[in-house]
């Protein structure tokens, strides 16, 4: 894996030619930073901070991550500060999905492009909880002893953030807890924890965005196959975010921190929403007494949808498909799949309320903590709170959460939950495209000026690219 020795005069082509557009035409006092050093500017986080995007990591992607962003228009009032990330290597990196079409539900219909042969080191095979087996990939690692400023990891977990060998490839052998993305950014036999990693990195500035990959891959297979959120871990999950802001703002270092998403505001888990599959399935059979059938996780047998119900994305073409029903007598017929309560939706195509139930109400205890202990009066840590979950709530036009209908509107170019044509949203749909990333940045570097009195230039979000697939 390179790394890319990103300091700023020597950035490469695509990326200075989206940010030599990044400030509006308009008269703005010189560019500055306040009292805040950004000559070591780290960043920690998820996918998000990462450059995740389409389904994977790819040098592109990590060049349009927001923590790239935001070193840039850093450096436009502080010249010559380095931005290090660990590019993958190959123009496929860890491999990412391409759009093939657009279903009639709305839903890209993808193909998925494999990782780049330079970029896999070595595979493992690790035994997951439905009984069959996960292939962990490990990606080229990079060269010399010095971390990356963006430290970023897709996959990091608040529970995990103390945990030794986390990138130690031994344990992607035995089962033990594992981060592939974790491994590639340190020396060969490093046990390291990842917040001895955060500690030792000794930045002047940081921002951080963390706790959603705690919860999200429970929710992206549907509840199933994956361990199931408890008291006991989500109690540590509140419990870590703390922990790793002590170590951020050790000896009063400024920073960042922001809230993350709610699954609501995600179009993964918008599409599928109980009342538009009803909808759907009343309109497509010209009966509005049709009942929609999921199978309950808390039951294992068959109900009627509801609106807190979400059929996965990836198989919301099979409702209504003809499928053969054997009776208890051996005669068959056919009926609609999912719309009939002898043929429910299965329960791994389905995150029901119940399990939704454990993941997104976590996911509002941690925005809560992060409010209260960064009060400008009262909180722990002095530093400024980025409220990224509102941002989402707009752009998706989340109702009864406050967020703005329909999306929101940047000089003439609207930014939705739509997938694909929205702008906001990568192939995955969850992920962020450039603009994405640019309008995260933004909500940013406001409030990095309105808490340190800088005055950081924004993004022209419009001038960034609608995504970031390689050519």
């Amino acid at each position: 894996m390179k790394r890319s020795s990103l300091s700023f005069s020597r950035l490469l082509l695509a990326p200075v030619l989206a940010f030599s557009a990044c400030v509006p035409d308009q008269t703005e006092p010189t560019p500055s930073a306040g009292s805040l050093d950004m000559s070591r500017y780290v960043a920690v986080g998820g996918l998000y901070s990462a450059g995740f995007s389409n389904g994977g990591v790819t040098s592109l992607s990590q060049r349009y991550s927001y923590p790239n962003m935001l070193a840039y228009q850093f450096s436009l009032a502080q010249p010559g500060i380095s931005f290090l990330q660990p590019l993958v290597e190959g123009t496929a990196g860890t491999g990412y999905l391409k759009l093939q079409s657009i279903s009639a539900l709305g839903v890209p219909v993808t193909e998925q492009v494999p990782a780049a042969r330079t970029t896999i080191r070595a595979k493992y095979g690790i035994a997951n909880s439905c009984g069959t087996t996960d292939t962990t990939y490990l990606y080229s690692r990079a060269q010399g002893l010095s971390l990356p400023n963006n430290l970023s990891v897709p996959g990091l977990r608040l529970t995990q953030i103390a945990t030794p060998g986390l990138g130690l490839e031994a344990n992607a052998a035995t089962g033990a807890p594992f981060n592939s993305y974790f491994e590639r950014l340190l020396p060969a036999s490093d046990s390291r924890s990842y917040l001895q990693a955060v500690s030792e990195n000794k930045a002047t500035f940081f921002t951080a965005m963390v706790g959603l990959e705690d919860l999200l891959p429970y929710a992206l297979k549907g509840g199933e196959c994956t361990q199931r959120p408890t008291s006991t871990s989500n109690d540590l999950i509140i419990a870590n975010l703390s922990v790793l802001l002590d170590a951020l703002t050790a000896n009063n270092r400024p920073g960042a921190v922001a809230t993350i998403p709610s699954l609501k505001t995600l179009p993964y888990f918008q599409l599928g929403a109980g009342d538009k599959v009803q909808n759907r399935a009343r309109t497509a059979t010209g009966n509005s007494q049709i009942v929609v059938y999921i199978i309950s996780s808390l039951t294992n047998e068959a109900r009627p949808i509801t609106n807190d119900d979400i059929v996965l994305p990836a198989y919301l073409e099979l409702v209504g498909q003809p499928v053969t029903y054997t009776n208890p007598d051996g005669t068959q017929e056919t009926l609609l799949y999912g719309m009939d309560a002898r043929a429910p939706i299965a329960r791994a195509q389905v995150l029901d309320a119940t399990e939704f139930g454990r993941v997104d109400p976590i996911i509002g205890r941690v925005n809560a903590a992060l409010k209260t202990l960064t009060d400008p009066k009262t909180g722990k840590y002095k530093v400024a709170l980025v409220d990224v979950n509102q941002l989402f709530i707009n752009v998706s036009g989340v109702s009864g959460a406050g967020g703005v209908s329909g999306g929101v509107n940047i000089n003439g170019v609207e930014y939705s939950g739509d997938p694909v044509r929205g702008n906001f949203f990568s192939l995955d749909l969850y992920s962020l495209t450039p603009r994405g990333n640019g309008l995260v940045a933004n909500e940013f570097l406001r409030q990095i000026n309105s808490y340190y009195r800088a005055n950081l230039p924004l993004l022209d979000v419009n001038t960034l690219p609608t995504t970031s697939l390689p050519d």
